[in-house]
């Protein structure tokens, strides 16, 4: 994938027994869709990779799902199984991964303290956000060039109604994120990037 750098290695170091993004990244493609059967490690596989590729190339990702409720609901267990495989699993040793007013931050050392006798902290670095899709009018202000990667968690459901514009206006959801892609993929000075899937 454009720009991703060593990531491919540590995907193969990754691989168990959960289904593996490495062959959709070869596509690259602006839009990856992937659908299969549940439980199989879509998500984890898709958390390993924004976090490994903020760990070695520092490209910040973008976690969204339709609406306010459901984003909070999921956001912070996202990325759970995918630390625990990357501290497992590879060289990389991920101190601490939070969630805190719509951003994630990582830690991958500490700080020294300040003062004698006090212990050293965690250094936080922030390494994400999640959003609604239906709030991607409000992003549209926002400069993400250091960000390379959306994920947009659950695309399909069954109900109709479910759905940003629901059955009445279909293609609404799609025009969301296509806008929210284009506002994420511009550039500093540049009308757009080419490099965020």
């Amino acid at each position: 994938m454009l720009g991703s750098g060593n990531v491919y290695k540590y995907l193969d170091m990754i691989q168990g027994k959960f289904w593996s993004l490495k062959k959709c990244l070869t596509y690259n493609r602006p839009v990856i869709v992937v659908t299969g059967t549940r439980s199989i490690g879509k998500s984890t596989a898709v958390a390993c990779f924004c976090l490994l590729d903020f760990i070695i190339n520092k490209h910040k990702f973008m976690y969204v799902r339709r609406r306010q409720g459901v984003t909070r609901k999921t956001c912070k267990s996202f990325f759970a199984n995918a630390v625990q495989i990357i501290n497992n699993k590879t060289p990389f040793n991920i101190l601490g991964f939070k969630f805190y007013n719509g951003k994630y931050y990582i830690a991958m050392d500490k700080k020294p303290a300040e003062r004698e006798g006090e212990e050293d902290e965690l250094n936080w670095v922030e390494c994400g956000m999640a959003a609604p899709l239906s709030q991607e009018e409000e992003l549209k202000s926002g400069v993400y060039s250091d960000y390379f990667t959306i994920i947009y968690d659950e695309f399909i459901s069954k109900d109709r109604n479910a759905y940003l514009g629901t059955k009445e206006n279909p293609e609404f959801e799609w025009e969301s994120l296509v806008s929210l892609y284009q506002t994420v993929d511009r550039g500093i000075e540049h009308p757009f990037r080419n490099e965020v899937r």
